[in-house]
């Protein structure tokens, strides 16, 4: 039995296999360009199996503190994608936002940098996760399924709050001689 992880196993075989498939076939340039970049990702992740983490894989520096700060800030975005949901039903911005805080054990003003914080993020996510969530509830709606209830999101909001609770960043304490 292989020591590293089931999911790491199978995107290595996904990965080998699609290289393989594109070396197979009478190769264009893009499928050179993608045979190029799936040689160097199937050597770092040999790399990590035998103990190395390939530059590839080390995280990118952040000046955000924790020890989990891809976690946290996913935790985050739940907050913030609770909040819309709770929105929708519809709810005041206030109240949804206050109800979400309370189950994250945070302050209404935290969520609101939170919320800063994200939609300044390069990568959209925030925006791109919430119109997601949107869509889906349309189309629930649109077809007749059942939509999400005011105690099903908190209860979600709960559960990732909960989360929250063990990887956020905790404040150093600031005394003397310590």
């Amino acid at each position: 039995m292989s020591k590293s992880p089931e999911l790491r196993v199978r995107l290595r075989a996904f990965l080998e296999k699609l290289h393989d498939e594109y070396e197979a076939a009478d190769p264009s340039q893009e499928g050179l360009e993608i045979m190029q970049l799936l040689a160097p990702v199937l050597s770092a992740l040999d790399d990590l199996e035998h103990g190395e983490t390939p530059p590839v894989f080390k995280p990118t520096p952040t000046k955000r503190r924790g020890s989990r700060p891809a976690q946290v800030r996913r935790l985050q975005l739940w907050a913030l994608r609770h909040e819309a949901a709770l929105r929708r039903l519809p709810m005041k911005k206030q109240d949804a936002r206050s109800a979400v805080a309370a189950k994250y054990d945070v302050t209404e003003d935290a969520i609101k940098t939170w919320e800063r914080y994200l939609k300044r993020d390069s990568t959209a996510e925030l925006s791109e996760a919430i119109r997601l969530d949107a869509r889906l509830y349309g189309t629930r709606k649109k077809l007749g399924w059942p939509l999400p209830s005011e105690e099903g999101i908190l209860k979600a909001a709960d559960h990732h709050g909960r989360a929250y609770q063990l990887v956020r960043p905790r404040a150093k304490n600031k005394t003397k001689g310590g």
